[in-house]
């Protein structure tokens, strides 16, 4: 059910839901990466060995005031093919943002409607920024 509400709401593909917990106001969602997406991010073979990685909070879209944030591990993968030792790509988000597209999208779309200073102080609020 949970990894559902990630795919649909939060247009979240490749994770699967590990649990679901609430602190202090906001929805912590966590989540693993599938194995179908864990392929070398510079010759896409699927022949890699998972060699440890690292845990990352990404924020998602709200859900009405409450804001949601994706904690998942993304594993390091070293390719058996080409020798390269990289993270998993993930499908939802920049490389280097803690925030997925979905939310950017989001926030650019509140700037068409919202003065660019409320849009700007949101996002800002939203850690966008």
């Amino acid at each position: 059910m949970s990894t559902s509400l990630l795919y649909h709401n939060q247009s979240l593909m490749g994770v699967t839901c590990r649990k679901m917990e609430y602190e202090g106001g906001t929805t912590f969602w966590s989540a693993a990466i599938s194995d179908t997406y864990c392929k070398c991010s510079k010759c896409a073979s699927r022949n890699v060995v998972r060699s440890g990685g690292v845990r990352r909070d990404i924020k998602l879209l709200p859900t009405g005031t409450r804001p949601n944030v994706l904690r998942i591990f993304i594993p390091r993968l070293t390719c058996r093919k080409c020798g390269a030792v990289r993270q998993v790509k993930l499908p939802f988000a920049d490389r280097g943002k803690s925030y997925t597209r979905a939310l950017a999208r989001y926030v650019l779309q509140l700037c068409s409607i919202l003065p660019l200073n409320t849009a700007d102080n949101y996002a800002i609020s939203l850690g966008t920024r």
